[in-house]
């Protein structure tokens, strides 16, 4: 799916994260983005819906996510090279 998404193009892959607690979904974590990021060189985009965040940023930012958007409030990031993020807090159920 990493090579298919290449071929057609993308910018970037967006994951969620999501823990089951914070979000009714539970997904997968930092060793995923990790064994898929030699697979491409394009940004990872990681939305973590998880509780609590503080926990996972370094972990997932060591993992290559160029991008960890954090939820809940406030939104925090994590960046790599010379990107310029900016988040969102859409309203949700906590």
């Amino acid at each position: 799916e990493i090579a298919a998404i290449d071929a057609a193009g993308a910018d970037w892959i967006h994951c969620d994260v999501m823990d089951g607690h914070f979000v009714p979904n539970i997904s997968y974590g930092a060793d995923v983005i990790k064994a898929i990021r030699p697979l491409t060189k394009k940004v990872f985009d990681v939305h973590l819906m998880i509780a609590p965040v503080d926990l996972y940023l370094e972990a997932f930012a060591k993992a290559g996510s160029c991008w960890s958007q954090s939820i809940p409030c406030p939104c925090r990031c994590v960046v790599c090279g010379n990107s310029s993020p900016s988040g969102l807090r859409p309203p949700t159920r906590t």
